[in-house]
């Protein structure tokens, strides 16, 4: 088993969703097998700050899953997807435990940055 580490950090850069406030409403969705995670939503703005951290347990069996990151723009009525990304985590789990250093994960017309990803056996 490993202990997956996500921290989802700011997005910039993001297109107007909302015609009226010229804004958007973003929040993230991550999934990875059947489990699903939500940051929070960022009212009216662009440049979202969430500094938010997940952890996932990976089993044997998710060693070659994909982390599906997925950008949305929340609405009253529907919300709308912004864009999404994908990381399959093999790799990562070939390194030491030590944390990797941040890096972006772009997302069509955003990029929202994962700060930390590591693992613990």
């Amino acid at each position: 088993e490993a202990l997956l580490i996500i921290e989802i950090d700011s997005a910039e850069g993001l297109p107007s969703m909302d015609v009226m406030t010229q804004r958007a409403d973003p929040y993230c969705i991550i999934k990875f097998g059947t489990r699903v995670l939500r940051t929070t939503i960022k009212r009216r703005t662009r440049k979202p700050k969430w500094k938010e951290e997940f952890r996932i347990l990976v089993s044997s069996t998710e060693l070659n899953f994909d982390l599906i990151i997925e950008l949305w723009d929340w609405d009253l009525i529907s919300n709308n997807i912004i864009g999404k990304t994908s990381l399959c985590i093999a790799p990562l789990l070939k390194l030491d435990s030590k944390p990797l250093h941040p890096f972006a994960l772009p997302i069509q017309r955003a990029e929202p940055l994962i700060r930390r990803v590591t693992y613990q056996k």
